[in-house]
Formats: C-alpha cells, structure tokens, sequence
C-alpha cells in the first residue's frame, strides 16, 4: 500500500501560492499561521483566500479539538518527525484516490500501531464495509459512518454488528472528508482504550513471582523472578520470553532499570547484589554485593550516567555516575531500613519511597543528597512510584491500599484514597497521553487511569493472580505486567 503523503499538501500549497509554503527538516509543511501571509506581495486571488479562509478553519478545528485528539494525531506526525497538526492539515488535503490499494490488504489493524500509512488500508476496507460504497466515490455522511461504528463490538469492523471497536468520540456533523473523521475517530478510540485489556501470556517456568519489568528499547524488554533469581528476556514487545537463568547464587531479581546505551542493571536478593548488562540485556555481570545490605529492592536512572539504588535492611541509597559500572553509598535514609522505590521526575529531582514509616524522600541534584518529606498519613510503605510527565508523580502505599499524587515534581502529595478494598498498591506505569496503571495486592488487581492519576477504574483481577508486582511500558503501545504467585506475564497493547 502506498500513501502519497505529499500530494494533497502540495495541492494546497500551490492553491494558496506562496502564502506559507515552508520547509522544516526537510518535510513538506504548512507554516502554523491563524493569517497566512502573501510573501508575493501581490494581492490575494479569490481562489487564495478561500483556501486561507479553510486554513484558519483548521487552526480553530486543531484549537477546539480534545487532548485526546491531538495526542491521536500527534502518535499520527512522529513518524514523519512533523506535529499532529501538520499530520492533520496533510490528511485533510488526501484524496481517496491518493490510498492505492496493495496486494495484501487486512481487515485488522498492524500491531502495534505505529503510523497512519502502515494501516491506511485497514481504514479503507472498515469504510467500504461501513458506506456499501466503492473506494474513490464514498460520500456517506461521517454521521451515518459513526451510527455503525458505535452500533458494534469487537476488533475489527466489516459492517456486521458485534465484529468492530465502539469508540465513544463524536463526529463532525459536516465534515469535509469523511474518511479524515473516521481515521481521527479510529485513532483516538484506539488511544483512550489502551490498557483496558490484558492478556495473560503464561507463567515463567517455574518462577512464583515476576517481581521487575523494564524496557531496552528496540522492542527488547527484561523481566526479573523468584524464587530462583532468573531473567526473562523478550525481543518483540514482551510477546514471547527467553530464560535467560539465574543470576549467580540468587532467587530474586526485585528490580530491573535501563540506563541507556545498551546498559541494564538488576537487584538482587538475598545477597543484595548488583548485575549490569551491556548487550541489551543478552549477558550479566556480577558486580557484587552492596555492602552489607541483603536485598537491591528498587532502581532508577536519572540521566546522564546516574544511577541510583535502594536497598534493605538498612535503609540505604548507592548512587553511581558512570553507568552502573561502580556505586557509592550515600548512607541510610533517616530511620528507615527499607528503599523500596525510586522515580525520576526531570530536571534532577528524583524521590524515594521508603518503610517501615512510609516516607517519601525527595532530591533536587541528581540523587546527591536527599530531604525527608515525612510519612504518607498513616502508610507505611511507600512502594511504587511513577512519574506522569508534566510535574505529576503518584506512589502507591500499604497497609491502606492508597494512591498519594503530586503536582509539583513531588515537592507535595496529596491522598487520593485506597484503591477498593486493596492493601497495598505494588506497583505503577505510565503509558502516555495521560493514562496510567496500577497493580494491587491481595486481590490481583489492575487501575487504570486515564486523566494523569487523578482518578482511577478498577479493571478487576488478573487471572487468578493475587499481587500485580511490575508494569511496564514497552513502547509502541505495548505495556507488561508481572503477577504472583504463579509468576505470570500479562500484556496489553493498542
């Protein structure tokens, strides 16, 4: 299939003239302008500013559209290295005939989903089926489309009731185009669903407990077990895992975190152990025990080269700038014996969730030096922590169950409330645009967020599965969980 992604923004360019026509990066695009300008200085056609006239009517439609629109079509343009609003003014101008058809047309979306051309096709067979109509002369209505989008259920759409996604965003009553709105509405509804369903993938071996997750990149993601101290490695999305073996004399691997380049670093119990792998996670090196302490419970990375790991019994915080490859102690956190997690939240400030008085620390350069922000109401660990992006962080507590967030870099946090009758909240992910998840123990659930942790929806329990111990996201709209006590991987995706 092929997508003349240049044509309908050419088209507009030469009906506006030389208005705002530019070039950024090399990609084709229209200059960001409510009034465009005529660099000709010669007075406007009718032509020309009727297309001005349409140009301003998008900047409006683009100002008035939802986040979850623009973070649709923004997923859209990072492919082009172009912004949604690029992305939308260049599908505006698409023809019908601009999508040729291949040989090998699907009726199901490309998973994950990555661009607009990769599953342009799809799109085309969903609104044949939809219309009645052949490709090239649809004109039905996006109203008359959206009635058979929201009268089915499913994963794919062929016209029959039961068999395509309900998507719940509104169409426009008059659009230009039809197939724009039903691709905008595709997107979006694939979007704001992502995380409500999970499949369970199996258990690893014989392990009881997925206790860590993290993502490589590439597609390549890790995952950290008890009671033998194994790592599973996947290298397409966390579809399926390869037993890498234990790490040394260890049962469990409790975290796991990137530090970019190819380096990975896990802890390890009971010999509070540090391994770091260079290769993506392939091989391990030992790189020893952390002083005296017993367990390396959590792990961060917070950019250039530094590290930063918690430990237990005695409450500490090492610290490495070279990539993992040596760590210094920075000492215990105030009273408490266990760092049972850390997050970095940009622009240097990381925090630390601690026990047994349910802490939570805060550095403002780079984990240096950290200051007690006392304890969460009457918690008493603090043991998952996530940062949402713009300034908002949540952690998860026990022996209540709750969900604390913060609003300014973790400076303050307020109490959200327990999560149903859960606990103790185990463990916390960002998947983007807004949506979070949060896995609970002793009923093995998963909360999903969709407004940057302000409120949460019990998604039910995992299987039969009490404790949701690692989530992690995978990227390209894949996200994992890791479960005991039958030491499973779910996973999720778009």
């Amino acid at each position: 299939m092929k997508v003349k992604h240049g044509a309908g923004l050419s088209a507009l360019q030469k009906k506006i003239g030389g208005m705002c026509g530019k070039v950024i990066r090399g990609v084709p695009q229209l200059a960001r302008l409510s009034v465009p300008y005529n660099i000709s200085g010669k007075a406007a056609t009718a032509s020309q500013i009727f297309y001005k006239n349409r140009y301003a009517a998008k900047v409006q439609e683009w100002r008035a559209a939802t986040p979850a629109q623009r973070a649709a079509w923004d997923l859209l343009g990072e492919p082009l290295n172009i912004s949604g609003f690029n992305y939308l003014m260049m599908v505006s101008e698409m023809n019908q005939t601009d999508i040729n058809p291949d040989e090998t047309e699907a009726t199901t979306l490309d998973n994950p989903i990555v661009s607009l051309q990769g599953n342009m096709n799809r799109i085309r067979h969903w609104i044949i089926a939809l219309s009645g109509e052949a490709w090239g002369t649809v004109t039905t209505s996006t109203a008359a489309l959206a009635a058979k989008f929201h009268a089915t259920t499913g994963h794919k759409h062929t016209g029959t009731a039961g068999d395509g996604p309900v998507l719940t965003i509104p169409f426009s009553a008059s659009p230009e185009n039809s197939m724009l709105q039903a691709i905008e509405s595709v997107f979006v509804g694939i979007i704001s669903s992502f995380g409500l369903a999970w499949s369970d993938l199996g258990q690893r071996g014989a392990e009881v407990y997925v206790f860590s997750l993290a993502y490589l990149g590439n597609g390549i993601a890790v995952a950290g077990t008890g009671t033998n101290g194994k790592i599973f490695r996947s290298v397409n999305y966390g579809l399926t895992w390869t037993d890498l073996g234990q790490l040394g004399a260890e049962t469990y691997v409790l975290s796991l975190a990137y530090l970019g380049n190819g380096i990975a670093v896990a802890g390890t119990n009971p010999n509070g152990k540090i391994f770091r792998s260079v290769d993506y996670g392939a091989t391990w090196s030992d790189l020893g025990q952390r002083g005296a302490e017993t367990q390396v419970y959590s792990l961060a990375y917070l950019g250039n080269g530094i590290a930063v790991a918690g430990t237990i019994p005695n409450g500490k915080i090492f610290r490495s700038v070279n990539y993992g490859a040596t760590w210094s102690d920075l000492g215990q956190q105030g009273a408490e014996t266990q760092v049972i997690s850390l997050a970095y939240l940009g622009d240097g400030i990381a925090v630390a969730g601690t026990g047994p008085h349910g802490k939570i620390f805060r550095s403002v350069n780079y984990g240096a030096t950290w200051t007690d922000l006392g304890q969460r109401g009457a918690e008493t660990y603090v043991y998952p922590l996530a940062y949402l992006g713009n300034g908002i962080a949540v952690a998860g507590t026990g022996p209540h169950g709750k969900i604390f967030r913060s609003v300014d870099y973790g400076a303050t946090w307020s109490d959200l409330g327990q999560l149903g009758a859960e606990t103790y909240v185990f463990s916390l992910a960002y998947l983007g645009n807004g949506i979070a998840v949060a896995g609970t123990y002793p009923h093995g659930k998963i909360f999903r967020s969709v407004n940057y942790g302000a409120t949460w929806s019990d998604l039910g329990q995992q299987g039969a599965e009490t404790q949701v111990l690692s989530l992690a996201y995978l990227g390209n709209g894949i996200a994992a969980a890791g479960t005991g006590p039958i030491g499973k991987i779910f996973r999720t995706t778009m």
